[in-house]
């Protein structure tokens, strides 16, 4: 994915992150301009990565959302690094004490959940992929303003 951002955004001038509007997408937004800011035209100028906000993809929320462009937040960014911090944490603390509290009490219960396991991907079926590819000129975006 890194090779691929960096081959899109090679020479642009402004980067503008269309994310989701919560603070999952203002994450992914930081992680992109890492990955990208290096290879774009002024990577020191923060006024050349924009933000988009919207709430649906209908025309009148895309257009309004293009005509407020914002900055990337980056406490809110920082916020959801905190929480995956948290929970990493915390769920390794909880895996360590079930280990230790079930340790010895129940013998028989590796074997159950791996034959339940292999019961499952014995009897797995898999279904057709799809892809869906668009193609959307910037000239034909400006143009429908």
């Amino acid at each position: 994915m890194q090779s691929y951002l960096e081959r899109e955004a090679r020479g642009i001038d402004y980067l503008v992150l269309w994310l989701d509007c919560d603070r999952e997408g203002e994450n992914i937004c930081f992680e992109v301009i890492d990955s990208v800011r290096h290879v774009m035209q002024r990577p020191n100028d923060d006024r050349c990565i924009l933000r988009s906000h919207f709430s649906s993809i209908t025309e009148q929320d895309i257009k309004r959302a293009m005509q407020q462009l914002g900055t990337p937040n980056k406490n809110e960014s920082l916020s959801v690094d905190a929480r995956q911090e948290l929970d990493l944490r915390i769920g390794c603390a909880f895996t360590r004490f079930q280990t230790r509290f079930f340790q010895g009490k129940y013998e028989d219960l590796y074997a159950l959940l791996f034959c339940l396991f292999y019961k499952h991907v014995q009897y797995f079926i898999s279904f057709s992929f799809f892809l869906a590819k668009y193609s959307l000129s910037w000239s034909t975006l400006i143009r429908s303003y």
